[in-house]
């Protein structure tokens, strides 16, 4: 509530300021900055950055720690003979000798450092997936603000050709109520005739209708512009001269030219065909193994039988060449590219 009363209340001061002129340049500005949708185009940019330096950081060793506690007892048996075997007396171990741990708390503490190398390819592609949905996004954005920028450049051009009609009709009521005064007074020294008159106070009241007319619709369509603009309907402004922007008119070739360079429709395409592939890509990766480079380090506490420390290092290697799913993947992400394809013929 209080927010709201806030609203109306710098709407209301801002409407008792009077008319401010708005120039169309201001008009854009003010509409790409209040407009809903390309705040959530903004934000959709802001997500694909979020998540393509969520990906990178895939690229680093993994460090894991495990802790656990012991549900068994510990034995280590050792055969007759283990150790060694002296001469006069025969074996050190004469017999088969169980060591047990008491059964107490025992706990172990085991690290892993893992740091994949396989999935590097993987990632790469990961990342260049994301860097494209990056992109995607801003070409999103980009056309969002060009469809905001027309809407508001339509509305704008309305104002203006509407308030020159005004004028120009302005300009003729001031006309009819001049003709019209002389008419009076010829019709009262009897130089002209009563329908000349009539004909003239017709064509000021016509006049005057089509002015009030015009002076409502231009109210409409401020109403509308202060919608686009994010700003209270009531908020008053009057539009600027237009003026015809330099090197406006040009070639054919040229000017489809520079549409289609910058058409966010074409780049979209574009770059929807390059992600596809890419994720075909990363569909074909699946099927090499992971091969992954690990240390370990494990530490017992309060287990006396077994070493305070042990360290290991490795290739941890996991492939799964059953897996079904893979086999029905990759054609849909061959469809998804000829779709891409089509999308840029299209465009």
């Amino acid at each position: 509530m209080k927010r709201a009363a806030l609203w109306y209340c710098l709407a209301a001061a801002a409407w008792c300021q009077g008319d401010v002129e708005l120039p169309l340049d201001q008009a854009v500005t003010i509409a790409l900055r209040n407009n809903r949708l390309v705040r959530n185009a903004e934000m959709e940019v802001r997500k694909a950055e979020d998540e393509m330096a969520l990906t990178r950081t895939f690229r680093l060793p993994k460090l894991s720690f495990y802790q656990s506690q012991l549900l068994t007892q510990a034995e280590i048996v050792f055969p007759r003979g283990a150790f060694t075997v002296l001469l006069p007396i025969g074996a050190v171990i004469a017999q088969q000798a169980p060591i047990t741990n008491p059964l107490r708390p025992v706990t172990l503490l085991t690290a892993q450092v893992s740091q994949p190398l396989s999935d590097l390819y993987r990632m790469g592609l990961g990342i260049n997936v994301r860097k494209l949905g990056r992109d995607v996004a801003r070409q999103k954005l980009q056309a969002q603000k060009q469809a905001v920028s027309n809407e508001v450049k339509k509305a704008y051009y309305a104002i203006v050709q509407t308030q020159s009609a005004l004028g120009a009709l302005e300009e003729s009521i001031e006309l009819y109520r001049e003709v019209d005064a002389v008419a009076a007074e010829r019709l009262a020294e009897q130089a002209a005739e009563k329908p000349e008159n009539l004909e003239i106070k017709a064509r000021l009241a016509k006049a005057e209708s089509d002015a009030a007319i015009l002076r409502q619709t231009r109210a409409n369509q401020k109403e509308q512009m202060n919608e686009l603009l994010g700003r209270h309907p009531r908020t008053e402004f009057r539009v600027a001269e237009i003026r015809t922007p330099a090197g406006l008119y040009t070639s054919l070739p040229a000017a489809r030219a520079r549409a289609l360079a910058h058409r966010p429709e074409v780049r979209v395409a574009h770059l929807q065909q390059q992600h596809a592939e890419y994720d075909r890509s990363l569909q074909r990766a699946e099927y090499l193994p992971d091969v992954s480079l690990t240390f370990s380090y494990m530490s017992p506490f309060r287990a006396n039988l077994l070493p305070k420390h042990l360290g290991s290092a490795g290739l941890l290697v996991s492939w799964d060449p059953l897996n079904r799913r893979r086999r029905h993947e990759l054609p849909a992400k061959s469809q998804s590219v000829e779709q891409a394809r089509s999308g840029v013929s299209e465009a």
